[in-house]
């Protein structure tokens, strides 16, 4: 690993450190929040190829 390459044990540290700022509560909604903006990007992408094979 070169200098400043983030491993799985910084992750680790990263995730655990947000964990105790943010709490668990606030980081199930950020996830669902983010899950939906994922699932969002995914269906007007798809929907935007149907269009471009149609036409």
């Amino acid at each position: 690993m070169g200098i400043g390459a983030i491993g799985v044990p910084q992750l680790l540290l990263i995730a655990l450190i947000v964990g105790l700022i943010f709490g668990s509560r606030k980081l199930r909604g950020a996830g669902a929040d983010l899950g939906a903006g994922v699932r969002s990007i995914k269906q007007a992408l798809s929907a935007r190829a149907h269009e471009h094979n149609e036409g």
